[in-house]
């Protein structure tokens, strides 16, 4: 495939999943203003996380798609600017994913907790500490010798070659990621086994119930006809 194609490719890729990624997380967005049942702990995490979603993929869509068109290498600022962004992006999108499986583990093992832990004031200041932390993360990049840009020639963002580029890359960026992905995967874990076995409980509790009103409407359709037989009698002839 000539370098041509490869980057007429790359930009219909990239339109398309800009696209799409706005609109979904953007329509996802506007329901859960909306509709005010949403307007929970669990709808307020989720705001976040679509918003950090829509974002990160809003670069692919005004930046990533022109540069590979139009070759914006004099933009360098803007290039870095772009990638300070999409990492912060990146992490509040994790941070919510990890908050989000908390909310839900709570949730399901400690509900009487949950009233108190997650009240909206308290999700408001979860999140705020989050996206706190995101930024604080993603002003390392404005470091002279740190940054992370979007390279036309690989089609990919990449960090800076350098040390201190290198150290965020493998350490904080790669394995930080790798962590909160999995312990919010095991806690996801957790809270569907919780969920089977509360599954099987109800499921019992429900046979149990069923068979309880049954036997009750068996015996009223007893009772009923027991009764209704002693009030029959032999009217007596007139001799």
């Amino acid at each position: 495939m000539s370098e041509e194609l490869e980057n007429v490719v790359a930009v219909i890729s990239c339109a398309a999943l800009g696209t799409v990624g706005i609109l979904a997380n953007g329509i996802c967005s506007i329901l859960l203003l909306q509709i005010k049942t949403y307007k929970t702990a669990f709808g307020y995490l989720t705001l976040f996380h679509s918003s950090a979603n829509a974002i990160l993929i809003s670069s692919y869509l005004f930046w990533v798609a022109p540069y590979i068109l139009w070759n914006f290498r004099e933009l360098l600022i803007v290039n870095r600017t772009v990638g300070q962004i999409t990492m912060i992006a990146q992490a509040a999108s994790y941070s919510s994913l990890l908050l989000l499986s908390v909310n839900r583990l709570i949730c399901t093992y400690k509900p009487m907790r949950y009233s108190v832990l997650f009240t909206n004031r308290n999700t408001f200041f979860y999140i705020s500490v989050m996206a706190l932390i995101c930024i604080t993360y993603g002003c390392v990049y404005f470091h002279t010798s740190c940054y992370h840009i979007f390279d036309r020639s690989s089609l990919e963002f990449r960090f800076s070659p350098t040390a201190c580029g290198q150290f965020l890359s493998d350490f904080i960026d790669f394995w930080t990621s790798i962590v909160v992905l999995a312990f919010a995967g095991c806690l996801d874990l957790l809270t569907l086994a919780k969920l089977r076995l509360l599954r099987g409980d109800y499921a019992e509790e429900a046979q149990e119930m069923h068979r309880c009103l049954a036997h009750n409407q068996q015996s009223l359709q007893q009772g009923g006809e027991s009764h209704g037989g002693s009030n029959h009698y032999h009217q007596p002839r007139n001799e």
